[in-house]
């Protein structure tokens, strides 16, 4: 049952991924400083005209930086149990994604550019990454705010759903994706929302570890980064 599998998914040692034994509490901090520092150095090259291009195109490597030091934390990686769930919620992912694009019924009629790198039948690989690191983040997230039983993924959902909120303000900039008239559909909101309900629900009943000592430092920094760019985007005009 959920309820009783939020605290189990929990582990007892936050430091229980690959580099758990190797890294002290000080190596942490500077991986936490690391971020900070790259994220901001991202705003600035992206608000920056002379640089917006080169920044824009690092994009999708920023994400996967972000993706592998998170994987190099996360509790229980070589499981079998928690490879299959990842791959699905990539897998997944990518798949709407894609029957979205091309059939404009999921999520409203959108197209992705360039931001988000390589692309097969107009869909980025990058997204189904998106969705599991944003699926891990809000996880943990709920867990840490004492969140508990059928709640918690309701309330993970609606987080994720809240980010969107913001990154769908900043992907036009950064050439992430665009609606057709410019209009952000509803539709859209609804449908981020159940699929992301569907990864935590299923993250819980099949007791995915999901705690990290990264997930909070790399969450703040990619709302941060979306948040400060569309604020910058929206003032310079």
């Amino acid at each position: 049952m959920v309820h009783q599998s939020s605290s189990n998914l929990s582990t007892s040692n936050p430091l229980s991924g690959a580099l758990c034994q190797e890294c002290s509490g000080r190596c942490l901090w500077k991986i936490r400083l690391f971020f900070v520092l790259f994220y901001s150095v991202g705003v600035a090259g992206l608000y920056l005209p002379l640089s917006r291009e080169l920044f824009r195109n690092l994009i999708p490597l920023a994400l996967l930086l972000s993706f592998a030091t998170l994987m190099a934390f996360q509790p229980s990686l070589r499981k079998p149990a928690t490879l299959l769930f990842f791959l699905f919620v990539w897998a997944a992912s990518f798949l709407v994604e894609m029957a979205g694009v091309h059939t404009g019924k999921i999520f409203g009629v959108y197209t992705y550019g360039t931001g988000l790198g390589w692309k097969i039948h107009g869909t980025p690989l990058m997204i189904g990454i998106n969705w599991l690191m944003l699926t891990l983040f809000f996880a943990d997230l709920t867990d840490r705010t004492g969140v508990k039983g059928w709640t918690a993924p309701l309330v993970s959902a609606a987080g994720m759903v809240a980010y969107d909120l913001v990154l769908e303000q900043a992907a036009p900039d950064l050439d992430m994706w665009s609606w057709a008239g410019g209009t952000i559909p509803l539709q859209n909101f609804t449908a981020w929302f159940l699929l992301a309900l569907v990864f935590q629900v299923l993250l819980r009943i099949l007791r995915i570890p999901f705690r990290n000592p990264l997930s909070m430092t790399l969450l703040l920094c990619q709302f941060c980064f979306f948040l400060l760019l569309v604020l910058l985007f929206k003032f310079s005009g």
